[in-house]
């Protein structure tokens, strides 16, 4: 998401702006409306036209508010909302015979066209989306299927964000199947103390141990909303040969921004273990995308500024700004996953990167206890 002033939202829409802006959606508008005597003083300060101030308030707002190029906004919202889901319900690394309990973080950055916008675009799209959870595993070894183990996780939280509301959700649920899986951490620590001479298991030196081939597989969703509080302030500078300045439009409205990250994924990875502390693992994973990103803006407000000759407040005029649009995720493709787990005991700290060539980047992190 693009980062709005002082709202510090990612926001992706597309506009015609009202006065001095280009005509490209259907659905949104900004138009501004300057009063003439406040605007000529305001221009005579700056040594710019009544105009100019139009279109530099124009333009300003439709930077702030990415109403530019919805469609390639809010797809990149979704696929970052979407990515933002890997690597946090699920462990690659660790073995346990029981119970695992644990919490993660993450972000995800779509890379939309970042660094292949055409020459004629306005500007390269993307999108970033962070996300949080708390997961629980089960292995099934009690029953003599320790090649088995089921994950859940979920998270649910509504905070404050400066003028904005936000809230975050996700769930999801997996099952990992691990083919030619060795002992579990506690058994081979357990085996190393009674034996540390034997090496002919073929599967662990006591310096390398391969984790075997794990095919995961299940369901995540995720969302992260935003809903304007109470007046939203907007800085918009403006710039002229005599002085430089930054206007403030003081808006209220609706302010609606709803990104869902809703996937199917399948993962095949493996792993190996270095001195029995360290994890590595690997591999790739297919990830079927539903959901999608939606707006809604219908906002008004007044615009002030300050008059750079003797610091008072100038009352501009009114401004509107009206927008809707929806977008889904891109299409499927094949991603890879890395990452790295650092084994303390019982406790397991880990740090994953996912990575969809020029579409998403992902780096989720945490700890878990494995019992």
């Amino acid at each position: 998401m693009k980062m709005m002033s002082r709202a510090a939202l990612w926001v992706a829409v597309v506009c015609t702006v009202g006065v001095a802006a280009p005509a490209r959606a259907q659905d949104s508008h900004v138009t501004v409306t300057i009063d003439p005597g406040p605007g000529q003083q305001l221009a005579d300060a700056l040594g710019i036209q009544v105009s100019e101030i139009e279109k530099q308030l124009g333009d300003r707002m439709t930077s702030a508010f990415s109403l530019l190029r919805p469609a390639e906004y809010l797809r990149a919202m979704a696929d970052a909302q979407a990515f933002s889901n890997k690597g946090l319900g699920v462990d690659y690394a660790a073995l346990f015979d029981y119970v695992m309990v644990g919490a993660s973080g993450s972000v995800a950055l779509a890379l939309g066209d970042l660094g292949f916008a055409e020459a004629d675009a306005d500007q390269p799209v993307g999108g970033m989306t962070p996300n949080v959870t708390v997961m629980a595993g089960v292995n099934f070894s009690f029953i003599g299927a320790s090649w088995l183990t089921l994950y859940a996780n979920f998270f649910a939280y509504d905070f404050q964000y400066q003028d904005l509301t936000a809230k975050i959700r996700n769930v999801g649920v997996h099952a990992q199947v691990n083919f030619f899986r060795p002992d579990s951490d506690s058994d081979s620590d357990a085996a190393d103390a009674d034996d540390d001479d034997d090496d002919d298991d073929g599967g662990s030196s006591g310096l390398l141990e391969w984790g075997g081939i794990r095919l995961t597989g299940g369901y995540q969703w995720s969302s992260l909303a935003f809903t304007l509080a109470q007046q939203m302030e907007t800085d918009l500078p403006l710039a002229g040969p005599n002085s430089s300045i930054t206007a403030q439009l003081h808006s209220t409205g609706t302010f609606d921004i709803n990104n869902v990250g809703n996937s199917i994924p399948l993962e095949a990875t493996t792993s190996v273990r270095l001195l029995w502390i360290a994890g590595l693992y690997g591999g790739l994973g297919f990830d079927a995308q539903l959901g999608g990103s939606d707006m809604k803006i219908a906002l008004n407000g007044n615009i002030t500024a300050t008059d750079p000759r003797d610091g008072s407040t100038i009352d501009l005029g009114a401004a509107n700004v009206t927008a809707t649009s929806h977008a889904k995720p891109s299409d499927a493709r094949i991603r890879f996953l890395v990452g790295a787990e650092l084994h303390l005991w019982i406790l397991k700290v880990f740090f994953q990167a996912n990575i969809l060539p020029e579409r998403a980047v992902s780096a989720a992190f945490g700890a878990r206890l494995a019992f």
